[in-house]
């Protein structure tokens, strides 16, 4: 709640000293098709990022930006439901930022507010269809490793959890943990599905990940478009 009313603060400072400012507001519009990374992020934040820099020089600068959507989570989680997640396009491509700084006496200095939305952005991959991509492939693998699996029970065998794990991306377990019996029944389940002729149990992993930095590169070079408000 502190952090809430602190954030809360510094948003109403910064539009009272944007009042004050001399300087009218200058607006500009980017289009981001050649930035480096080819990154929605290169634009836009998704989260919060508090920054305190130059703290023991003469001018102190305290930085903030964040999506409107990662200060409406901080309220109501419910709203990374992916139904709900979607339904927030103007808070998930619209940004605040407030950059403040003091004099080594922490005498105000100066003030900026910026403000962001994107336009046009067609680089979010959190709300892209990968399932265009990868979803025949993946769908393919995990009837296969299901076959199987119903396969070895029936024979009275079962995998452990560490076995489990081979198919866990997060884990790093090797194919040969999995049982030899239980193996060559998965290779026959995968050299039964067309989809997965030239794809081995042992580098399926690698495949998918290729098929989604395929994906990935397509969105990256995708238009976006943002508009900026600085006071």
């Amino acid at each position: 709640m502190k952090k809430h009313i602190f954030f809360l603060l510094l948003i109403v400072s910064s539009v009272v000293f944007a009042q004050e400012a001399d300087d009218k507001a200058k607006w500009s519009v980017r289009e981001s098709a050649n930035n480096k990374s080819g990154n929605s992020q290169d634009v836009l934040t998704s989260f919060y990022q508090l920054a305190m820099k130059n703290l023991f020089g003469d001018s102190r600068t305290l930085e903030f930006q964040s999506s409107l959507f990662a200060i409406q989570a901080k309220a109501d989680t419910s709203i990374w439901i992916d139904t709900a997640y979607l339904k927030r396009t103007f808070a998930r491509n619209f940004v605040v930022g407030i950059n403040m700084s003091v004099d080594s006496n922490f005498k105000f200095e100066k003030n900026t507010l910026q403000l962001k939305y994107a336009i046009i952005n067609n680089r979010d991959k959190t709300v892209f269809d990968f399932a265009k991509t990868l979803g025949s492939l993946t769908q393919a693998i995990n009837y296969a490793k299901r076959d199987a699996l119903t396969k070895y029970i029936a024979s009275g065998k079962n995998l452990t959890d560490e076995q489990n794990d081979y198919f866990n991306s997060d884990k790093n377990v090797n194919y040969e943990t999995l049982p030899a019996e239980f193996r060559i029944i998965l290779e026959e389940e995968f050299r039964k599905n067309p989809i997965l002729k030239e794809v081995s149990p042992r580098d399926y992993m690698k495949i998918v990940h290729e098929r989604y930095n395929i994906a990935s590169n397509i969105i990256a070079n995708k238009a976006l478009w943002t508009i900026e408000a600085k006071f």
